[in-house]
């Protein structure tokens, strides 16, 4: 869950380091809410929700509150995934620089990975 929290910051510190670090991607502050930001916020309330019920090591059995969060933070990393694939091809042609486009490409996978994990151990221990 710690995992899980940590990507859900990258995601969302991702559109305000890149001005800062000269690699923007040149889209409206409201799409880099909603590509980032906004998904960046669920799949923390998720990691906040999985560590307050189920603390760090618990193996205690499936709490349908963490599943639930599990699952929206899927769904968070997923779509902070799949908004980011049209960045790539408008890198390789040029419109964007290489480092912009895989900087903000960099906040989805680990989000999604994190949650998926974390929803899989959830899951995993309704059948155990």
């Amino acid at each position: 869950m710690a995992v899980l929290l940590a990507a859900a910051g990258w995601a969302i510190l991702v559109p305000y380091l890149g001005p800062a670090w000269e690699l923007t991607a040149r889209v409206p502050t409201r799409v880099e809410v909603v590509d980032h930001v906004l998904p960046g916020a669920l799949a923390a309330i998720a990691a906040a929700v999985g560590l307050a019920r189920r603390g760090r090591f618990s193996k205690a059995s499936p709490d349908a509150a963490v599943v639930a969060a599990s699952a929206l933070a899927v769904l968070a990393g997923f779509w902070a995934t799949a908004t980011h694939v049209p960045v790539l091809p408008v890198a390789a042609n040029g419109d964007l620089s290489w480092p912009a486009a895989l900087l903000h490409v960099s906040a989805g996978p680990p989000l999604l990975v994190a949650s998926l994990v974390l929803l899989l151990r959830e899951t995993r221990q309704a059948t155990e």
